[in-house]
């Protein structure tokens, strides 16, 4: 019995295996590296790290100055305005609300900013395969626990 193998069947198989198991997986290497170097260079911006850094001092001046009881009751003709069950005027009442509300804003608009950009980074390791898992949430989660032991060793 005779095998007739002719030398482009030869060099076609060769150009097959190397072309799988050594440009294929520079290839993909290279993407990978890539895919990080955009997401380091035009995701994880100083805007968005400020940002990260920025939210959890929101939190904490959100909760230390507007937790609380806020009331208007009115009677007799007199509208009373209720801060922490303090009465307070109407035009201490009118700033509070103020302040709160542009607070509010602030925090949405910042944590609206992470969300997004956090989303896209996760859309992006899971589209190409990566098991890392998400930087941005792990910068934000960090950036909360430090406000956190902040607040903890200056209550001390």
């Amino acid at each position: 019995m005779e095998i007739n193998l002719s030398i482009w069947t030869l060099l076609n198989v060769a150009l097959v295996a190397v072309g799988t198991y050594v440009f294929l997986p520079l290839f993909l290497v290279l993407r990978d590296f890539l895919l990080w170097q955009a997401i380091d260079r035009f995701v994880i911006t100083e805007a968005l790290t400020s940002k990260i850094n920025l939210y959890p001092k929101l939190v904490t001046e959100w909760n230390s100055k507007f937790v609380g009881n806020v009331s208007v009751s009115s009677g007799d003709g007199k509208t009373i305005y209720k801060i922490n069950e303090e009465e307070v005027s109407k035009e201490s009442y009118d700033e509070y609300r103020k302040e709160r509300d542009h607070l509010q804003g602030v925090m949405n608009q910042t944590i609206w900013y992470i969300q997004r950009r956090s989303n896209l980074v996760a859309w992006l390791l899971r589209h190409y395969k990566q098991e890392s898992d998400n930087p941005i949430k792990k910068m934000h989660e960090a950036a909360l626990e430090r406000e956190k032991e902040t607040n903890e060793n200056i209550n001390r």
